[in-house]
């Protein structure tokens, strides 16, 4: 019997027979057809576990079951039963089967070829002959006669045949559809031949060509170390991409590469596309170029470049050779190389200073680029300090340079303090002072000056002027005139010049024994004889004459009070002599003295010629008495007689001659003639005495000759031309402040003056004049001298002077206004509306010299204002005025910048005895406000529902292609990081925002700040490097999971969105300028806790309840 079956089919054979007794019946194999006879017995199964040999099953009824057949185990089976029943010999019966071999397509590979290039498909068919291969591309079978750009090759195999389809001038076109492989074979079962089996394979040609360019390169987030970019790629099917990286470089630098994905393997594809990259390590605010690249085997293919400039930092960089030099005194200048760039654009320098033996904190400066220079003034003099400097940009200051030390150059030391003088003797003083410290003596101290002058000066003596130097702090004074007082000044003095003259203290020489008389006259009358005599001349005096002595050559002294010059003694008739002394209450001064004789012929005059200065314009009696009798007297002026004027006259006989009106015609030599005469048998011979009359007039006008000037002095000199008639006895400097002259005493010794504790860029009237007792010269030129230093100036453009809300200004003030070299003191702000011409509204009566800010808050919206600033210091006052326009519209207000606080809390002062019903009020309208929430509940659900994802949807978008002035607001849940992201670009807490999160759509970005990512089923605002996203999910599940990025976000119906949040409520009724983040949060708890959609209740509730601050309403919306 023969059977036949197809590899992998069932066979079934039954073997049975009728007996007595029943026979068993048995099943043998042939071990190979190549050994024929050859079998083994195929052990019988039972029902429940049937014996498996060689996947055949024997059962006990006789039939056999192949489950499969095989052709591994050969083509031909064959199998033998046997029946026995041990009566006579057994039955058997020979069973052949042959196996036929089915058609099977090998598997195949996919195909890649080059565009343009020549692919071959294969497809390798086993099976039993004949075999027919048959080729189709999409639902057409391929056709080489019909189409030739196929070719079709097939040869038979070992086991079947292999069939090869070559296509030439591969096309995109060519690999849109697979390539089907079908496979058919025929098998004898009769005289027919049937189809057995038929397979078929897929097999795909891919057409290698380089990859898609990567499209819409966007900056998602930047910083001043990296740039995060984002992009959309488009696979192709069949791209097989090895590598995507981002190119970029600064202007004019070389590329640098930052691989995204790589397979590792140039001919291996990666897997999962990265759509954003980190690139780190960036310069701060550096531009770069940026180029998004996806390479594969075929070639590379690029983005558009996207430039990006990274924010700036601190600057990281010191000033370099940085030169210090001492100007003056109180100056010194830094120099520098100017720093164009450090991590941002160098906007200035700041230049500290502080005294090297303080340490402590600097003081700085304020330098703005492009300058490389500042000299700092107002410094103490001769005194060490340290100098550093630093950079600073936008985003702040850099580090500070070392210290460089620096001496100010050497001053003149201020005034000695302590002077204190003690009398020796006659002719000695002693004098001490306290020493100098190293700060008061400005410079290297080499000495002190004692100006040493009389105090009493007259116009008989001329000053007496001595000047010492000396290093010690006492000094003692010797060889001065007796009985005298000195005015007594010191001064130190360095390599620069003597400094300031210490106050003045006067001091007494004591009193000593006074000189002999001046002269004596003795005039012999008929019974006595009349001795006259003149006191010690004027310096030698010596001290207070309390009487003179008077000695006879053969009597005792007698003494004479000191009002008295002259006595009678009786007449001689012998020869005698008269001495006289003056006496102080020393002692006894020298005498002197005169002879008598009985034949001693005199004239009659009494009195003494001598120089007589006198004021100009003052009147003067010149004496000429005689001892007896009624003589006349002549007068003569320079040798003319005098005739007798209303300004000169005699009178008793010539005795007195009268000047008045004195001037300096009238200097000269005056002199009285007494002619001879006999007086009762007494001859006397004709006397003449004579005066010297100087007239003293004021000193002639001094002249300014030079000057200089400092920030807080003025030093003048000047010149005086003396004679010996005419000489100063002193100086007065005139000088003018604000609207009252001042005048400063300058002993006459000094020919230069400094005014000092001045103002700073003051302009001082000066003039000077020259007094002795005869009064004041004429004045000197006037000069106008201006010290150093300006009026405040403005340090930034009027534009950057304020900071506008909708109802307030900040006024910048400190950092807005140069000093110009003099202390600032202060500051005054005023405003009124434009429209309003008269009254001005002023903050503060005056605001600090160390304000930087002040607010004018309590503003209306779109409003034209002046703001008028007054900037004053030592030189004056500047005046800026700027135009500044509230914003408009209705906007909410929230809290105003820090330091505005306290000023609207000191502005709204609550009445407590309204404090009860506002209380009440608002318990009953949160009651109120709940109950209708609650009534509304089922109905806030029921209009929720009718509102679709897609209405959400087009709402963000509308919100944020808002109109070019509204503000927009959102709130997000946070995403997973980006790749390589070690930080969370949206916040998600009230306390990671900003304390006023407000960014503007402005124009130029408005029609592009809002992208739809469809990859990722974002929707991004951009604004300026800045990304706000919300996610849009299609599922209706409150919750959705990514499992590929682990982000966890909330969809469109979840119960925050279902319900609008407090800033979306917010966006569709008024536009908000600025609201603190954590507000809002608070109000988002508070409505999503109601489940209310009534937007006014709401707007009610925070409004009264939970930010008490100021709303401008004027949409009708509301």
């Amino acid at each position: 019997m023969d059977i036949e079956a197809v590899d992998g089919e069932r066979v079934v054979s039954h073997c049975e027979a009728d007996a007595y007794p029943p026979p068993t019946i048995s099943w043998k194999k042939s071990v190979s057809p190549g050994r024929p006879g050859a079998y083994v017995d195929i052990p019988i199964s039972t029902k429940t576990s049937p014996t498996q040999q060689n996947h055949i099953l024997y059962f006990p009824n006789g039939t056999l079951l192949i489950p499969k057949v095989s052709v591994e185990e050969g083509k031909h089976v064959t199998l033998v039963c046997e029946i026995e029943n041990g009566i006579g010999s057994g039955l058997s019966k020979l069973i052949h089967i042959k196996i036929n071999a089915p058609v099977k397509i090998q598997p195949g590979r996919n195909t890649t070829v080059r565009r343009g290039g020549t692919g071959t498909l294969r497809c390798g068919v086993s099976g039993d002959h004949p075999l027919f291969v048959t080729w189709l591309h999409g639902q057409h079978e391929i056709i080489p006669l019909i189409n030739p750009k196929f070719h079709i090759i097939t040869v038979n195999t070992s086991d079947g045949v292999s069939s090869e389809l070559t296509v030439t001038n591969v096309h995109g076109e060519d690999d849109t559809l697979p390539y089907l492989c079908i496979a058919k074979n025929l098998c004898k079962f009769t005289s027919s031949l049937v189809s057995c089996k038929t397979d078929q394979q897929l097999i795909w040609l891919l057409v290698l060509e380089p990859p898609e360019i990567p499209k819409d390169l966007i900056l998602l987030s930047k910083e001043s170390r990296f740039i995060q970019l984002g992009w959309k790629f488009t696979r192709r099917r069949n791209d097989v991409s090895t590598r995507v990286s981002i190119k970029y470089k600064t202007e004019g630098g070389p590329w640098n590469n930052v691989v995204v994905n790589s397979s590792g393997d140039e001919n291996a594809e990666v897997q999962d596309f990265n759509m954003s990259e980190i690139v780190k390590d960036l310069r701060p605010a550096t531009i770069y170029h940026f180029v998004v690249i996806v390479q594969n085997i075929i070639g590379n293919s690029e983005s558009k470049q996207l430039i990006v400039r990274t924010d700036g930092e601190q600057p990281d960089d010191i000033p370099k050779n940085i030169l210090v030099t001492p100007l003056s005194p109180t100056e010194i200048k830094i120099e520098w190389d100017n720093l164009l760039w450090s991590n941002g654009d160098v906007l200035g320098y700041n230049v500290g200073h502080r005294k090297s033996s303080e340490g402590g904190h600097y003081y700085f400066s304020t330098v703005e680029s492009p300058a490389y220079e500042f000299v700092i003034r107002r410094l103490d003099p001769f005194t060490r300090f340290e100098i550093a400097i630093r950079a600073f940009n936008q985003k702040g200051q850099g580090p500070l340079s070392k210290p460089y030390l620096v001496t100010t150059l050497e001053s003149t030391p201020l005034s000695p303090n302590g002077l204190s003088c003690y009398t020796l003797t006659s002719q000695k003083i002693r004098i001490s002072w306290n020493k100098l410290s190293i700060e008061e003596s400005r410079g290297i101290l080499k000495g002190y000056k004692v100006y040493l002058q009389r105090a009493d000066i007259d116009f008989l003596l001329k000053d007496e002027l001595l000047v010492m130097n000396t290093s010690d702090t006492t000094a003692i004074l010797d060889s001065l005139s007796k009985y005298t007082t000195y005015e007594i000044q010191i001064v130190g003095f360095t390599n620069k010049g003597d400094g300031e003259l210490s106050n003045s203290i006067y001091c007494q020489t004591e009193e000593d024994v006074p000189g002999r008389p001046e002269s004596i006259k003795a005039i012999k009358l008929e019974t006595m004889t009349l001795i006259c005599w003149s006191p010690p001349e004027q310096s030698d005096r010596n001290g207070q004459i309390i009487h003179y002595n008077v000695y006879l050559s053969d009597e005792i002294g007698r003494t004479v009070p000191p009002n008295i010059t002259k006595i009678e003694i009786a007449s001689r008739f012998k020869s005698f002599t008269i001495y006289i002394s003056a006496s102080t209450k020393i002692g006894e001064g020298a005498n002197g003295s005169i002879s008598l004789s009985p034949d001693l012929a005199v004239g009659g005059l009494v009195s003494f010629g001598k120089t007589i200065h006198v004021l100009s314009k003052s009147d003067i009696s010149l004496s000429c008495e005689i001892a007896v009798g009624r003589v006349f007297r002549s007068w003569f002026y320079q040798s003319n007689i005098i005739q007798g004027t209303e300004r000169k006259y005699t009178e008793a006989h010539g005795s007195v001659l009268h000047l008045k009106n004195i001037n300096q015609e009238d200097e000269g030599n005056y002199s009285c003639f007494q002619p001879g005469f006999l007086w009762e048998g007494i001859n006397f011979r004709p006397d003449r005495i004579s005066y010297l009359l100087i007239v003293l007039a004021p000193p002639p006008a001094p002249k300014l000759r030079e000057h200089e000037v400092g920030f807080k002095s003025i030093s003048i000199r000047w010149s005086i031309k003396e004679s010996s008639t005419v000489f100063v006895q002193g100086f007065l400097v005139h000088y003018k402040v604000l609207d009252e002259w001042l005048e400063q005493k300058i002993p006459r010794r000094l020919s230069s003056f400094v005014l000092r504790h001045l103002s700073c860029g003051t302009s001082y009237p000066i003039f000077i004049t020259a007094y002795n007792k005869a009064g004041i010269s004429k004045p000197s030129q006037i000069l106008n001298i201006t010290t150093k230093g300006d009026r405040p100036s403005l340090a930034i453009s009027p534009d950057q002077l304020t900071e506008v809300n909708n109802t307030w200004i900040r006024v910048n003030l400190k950092d807005a206004f140069n000093d110009a070299g003099c202390p600032m003191h202060g500051f005054r702000v005023l405003y009124r509306k434009k429209q309003d011409e008269v009254h001005w509204t002023s903050v503060e009566e005056h605001l600090s010299s160390g304000k930087r800010s002040t607010f004018l808050v309590g503003l209306e919206e779109s409003t034209n204002y002046l703001v008028k600033i007054l900037s004053e210091n030592e030189a004056g006052t500047t005046e800026i005025t700027v135009s500044v326009n509230t914003l408009g519209s209705l906007r909410f207000i929230a809290e105003p910048p820090r330091g505005i606080i306290n000023y609207i809390s000191q502005s709204l002062h609550f009445n407590f005895k309204l404090a009860g019903p506002i209380i009440l009020t608002c318990v009953i309208l949160v009651i109120l406000i709940s109950g209708v929430c609650l009534l509304f509940k089922k109905r806030s659900f029921s209009d929720h529902e009718e509102e679709t994802p897609a209405d959400s949807f087009t709402y963000f978008k509308q919100n944020c292609q808002n109109s070019e002035s509204q503000q927009v607001y959102m709130t997000v849940k946070q995403s997973t990081p980006l790749k390589n992201t070690d930080f969370a670009i949206i916040p998600n807490s009230p306390d990671d925002v900003l304390p006023y999160a407000t960014f503007e759509l402005k124009n130029r970005i408005r029609n592009r700040g809002c992208q739809e990512q469809q990859s990722n089923a974002f929707y991004i605002c951009k604004q300026e490097g800045r990304i706000y996203s919300k996610r849009v999910e299609d599922s209706r599940s409150s919750k959705s999971h990514n499992e590929d990025s682990g982000e966890e976000y909330e969809n469109i119906e979840s119960d925050s969105d279902f319900f609008p949040k407090p800033q979306d409520f917010l966006l569709k009724t008024i536009k908000i300028q600025e609201v603190p983040l954590s507000m809002l949060y608070k109000l988002e708890k508070i409505y999503v806790k109601l489940k209310c959609n009534s937007n006014i209740l709401v707007y009610l509730l925070f409004v009264l309840c939970v930010q008490p601050v100021r709303i401008n309403m004027t949409n009708s919306n509301l």
